[in-house]
């Protein structure tokens, strides 16, 4: 479990990944090539029907510009049909065309989904986050960074476990700038499950989150009160997203 400052961050039941996705986590070719790769590739996700828990960012990476596509469902067809409904005929990918990385989560976790999947500006977001390692042994440190944070904006990072239990891993956050980082100490508790562990980066200019989320907030009542507070506001998000499967040696 993380900890920060002597406080213990609850993280019930994290991963231990015994099923592969038929979805290559890290290779698989996708996208249809458009002359406009952001905007087109956004529209091509969005228009996609992925029911109540499903959804799918995409970002332009910092070094090349190549678009990635971060996808999370709570089943595997889910994750296998969005692949088929971007991808291209071997013949056709190049290089440049779109990496797709997805997993499967668990249902406690789809209201972390179905708020992004229904957030302004979804699914193309200028905030970047990658994790150094997807599959995270335990007693080691989650590794991270966070780029593209406007000036003036309030950064958090959230880790939603198993669970759905919603917790706050932003006193590891070492910011500078436009850019952050984050070393988590992470260890297995409980029962061990076959998903995954969502990592949430979101960029506000005025801070919406409140309160202590030392123990965990379950998502359904965190994400219905963060979309009333945003909706309230008026105030435009960026989010990132990312995840990891926590093994246990």
């Amino acid at each position: 479990m993380p900890e920060a400052d002597g406080t213990e961050i609850a993280s019930r039941g994290p991963s231990v990944r015994q099923q592969p996705v038929r979805v290559d986590p890290e290779t698989s070719i996708v996208g249809r090539e458009p002359s406009q790769p952001g905007e087109s590739l956004a529209r091509l996700i969005s228009d996609y029907d992925g029911g109540g828990c499903f959804a799918a960012l995409s970002t332009a990476e910092a070094d090349s510009g190549r678009m990635r596509i971060t996808a999370l469902a709570a089943s595997d067809g889910r994750l296998t049909d969005f692949a088929d409904h971007l991808r291209l005929p071997a013949d056709q990918a190049s290089p440049d065309t779109p990496r797709l990385s997805a997993e499967r989560v668990g249902e406690a976790q789809c209201r972390v989904l179905s708020f992004l999947a229904n957030a302004p500006g979804y699914p193309a977001y200028s905030l970047r986050l990658r994790l150094a390692r997807r599959l995270v042994e335990s007693g080691t440190h989650l590794l991270g960074r966070v780029e593209g944070i406007a000036t003036g904006d309030t950064l958090d990072v959230l880790l939603v476990d198993d669970e759905g239990l919603v917790q706050s891993i932003s006193a590891f956050i070492e910011r500078s700038g436009e850019k952050a980082q984050f070393a988590v100490p992470v260890t297995v508790s409980g029962e061990t499950v076959e998903t995954a562990q969502i990592v949430l980066a979101l960029a506000l200019p005025d801070p919406l989150i409140h309160g202590n989320l030392a123990e965990g907030m379950p998502a359904e009542r965190f994400f219905a009160a963060l979309a009333e507070a945003q909706a309230a506001s008026g105030i435009e998000a960026e989010f990132a997203l990312d995840y990891f499967i926590l093994q246990a040696r």
